[in-house]
């Protein structure tokens, strides 16, 4: 059997795994979730937002790649070569 069990109080969550935990030698297993305890609908968006200004920021150090470079790279290799 397994369940699932949301719990919004952090103290209450930390009893009832301490309770589970004393159970492991009765074949127990605690599987934690951590993609829906810790991150709530604010943290998620302030995630997304930092997110969203690391892509829109450009490194003064890069350096630009024609897109046919990318989907081609052995075109590229190919004109040393030869």
């Amino acid at each position: 059997m397994q369940i699932t069990v949301r719990i919004e109080d952090e103290s209450i969550a930390q009893n009832i795994l301490w309770f589970l935990s004393n159970l492991k030698d009765k074949g127990v297993e605690i599987i934690d979730d951590l993609k829906t305890t810790s991150l709530n609908d604010n943290s998620m968006d302030n995630t997304l937002n930092e997110l969203d200004s690391l892509i829109k920021t450009s490194s003064k150090n890069a350096t630009l790649v024609d897109i046919d470079s990318i989907l081609n790279p052995h075109k590229e290799l190919s004109s040393d070569i030869s």
